[in-house]
């Protein structure tokens, strides 16, 4: 099989301001792995938020195609057949695509007429590209339906969790992803609970092993002091972050706190209304949404007691591993891939529901506890050194991606 000298990689805004800030390492590696990288932002923006390498290009993805409705169907009649049968036969939700028919029915042509756009675009560009999809999302999705149509390519898909899992999602399943998932040439998760989701609920699926994500490692940060503790959580503003639940836990320490937030998103009004309520001995900063470079320099130059997330759904965060990096404990909550990066030694666990005033007055007597060990930070950057490196995690996945590495 000749070697890939280019890859197209697609994303949901990256390489723009607001976009996949944690792609901004991996497409380093990229840039040395393959001649040429072409990303495909579903979502662009005026202005990047990096230099890119010089052999990274931008492309705009093509709009879907304009075909009357009964044209596309009369060419693609039998796709639709299969996917509708499959689903029925295959899915353990396939009385949704009865009761439901009307929307699936919509999406699917949605994704169809997307396809033809791709399948058109890309055969144009090369005659058996490697596709690089950085979610198994509805890009994904319409790049499988342009390979059924026939376009030669080779489709390879990472997985976090919101692109797999189908408990989180409104309707309560992803459309079509039993169809579709066996026509993935390589589903790579980033975690083992991704591992093992899919490969319970999908056992077809072209699965390969983990292969996780990395930061670069840093020197530790500062050693705090005793008081007051500073605090730092770094996420988006939005539902199922649990923003509005962040602040009634920190409002319920007792001892001085200096809390630092880092991002923003849709719930930013709400939740700034309810930190301007906290005690007075809460002393709350907003940065809002920064860039990578600029959180690593706040971690340099503070001393940090430790990073909470309270997440009711998260794959492995990024925002983790770079407080790791540092030396600096996380508290977050037991649930999906967060066990894999938050232990005994790197952290504390909350239950998924817990009472603040209870977890507070804990995390205040392990933040204690855990001063008085120093030696403990060293090991947080230890265990980041060995599984989320990007320095050995990333070059290890580009050999997955040129096709080295078999299952």
């Amino acid at each position: 099989m000749p070697e890939n000298r280019e890859v197209l990689l697609f994303t949901n805004r990256f390489p723009f301001l607001h976009g996949e800030s944690f792609l901004e390492t991996e497409i380093v590696y990229l840039a040395k792995a393959f001649d040429k990288v072409y990303i495909y932002p579903a979502n662009s923006g005026s202005e990047y938020c990096m230099e890119l390498p010089v052999n990274v290009h931008v492309l705009s993805p093509p709009g879907p195609a304009e075909m009357p409705l009964r044209q596309l169907l009369s060419r693609h009649f039998l796709l639709f057949i299969q996917y509708f049968f499959y689903e029925l036969m295959a899915s353990r939700h396939r009385w949704e695509y009865i009761f439901r028919f009307r929307w699936n029915f919509y999406h699917w042509v949605g994704l169809l007429r997307q396809a033809v756009a791709w399948k058109n675009s890309i055969s144009a560009h090369a005659s058996r590209p490697l596709l690089y999809s950085y979610w198994f999302n509805d890009t994904a999705s319409a790049l499988v339906m342009a390979k059924k149509m026939g376009m030669t390519a080779t489709l390879k898909t990472r997985v976090h969790l919101y692109d797999f899992e189908e408990e989180f999602h409104p309707r309560g399943y992803i459309p079509f992803r039993y169809s579709e998932i066996k026509s993935v040439d390589a589903i790579v998760p980033i975690s083992d609970y991704a591992y093992n989701y899919i490969r319970d609920q999908h056992p077809r699926a072209n699965l390969t092993r983990v292969h996780r994500l990395g930061v670069t490692s840093c020197p530790a940060s500062i050693q705090p002091s005793g008081s007051p503790l500073v605090l730092v959580s770094c996420s988006s503003l939005s539902h199922y972050k649990r923003p509005l639940l962040l602040v009634d836990l920190i409002a319920h320490f007792t001892q001085p706190v200096v809390w630092h937030h880092f991002g923003s998103g849709s719930m930013e009004k709400e939740f700034l209304e309810k930190t301007a309520q906290l005690p007075d001995h809460i002393h709350f900063h907003y940065h809002g949404h920064v860039s990578n470079p600029e959180i690593y320099r706040f971690y340099e130059n503070h001393p940090v007691h430790a990073l909470i997330n309270v997440s009711d759904f998260e794959g492995i965060p990024v925002s983790i591993m770079e407080a790791m990096a540092f030396g600096i404990p996380v508290v977050a909550c037991d649930i999906c891939g967060i066990p894999e990066i938050v232990n005994q030694k790197t952290g504390m666990l909350l239950e998924k529901k817990f009472n603040p005033a209870i977890e507070a007055e804990k995390i205040c007597t392990w933040l204690s506890d855990f001063q008085q060990r120093e030696s403990e930070r060293g090991e947080i950057q230890q265990f980041q050194r060995i599984n989320y490196n990007a320095e050995l995690n990333y070059p290890r996945f580009m050999f997955e991606l040129k096709g080295y590495e078999k299952n």
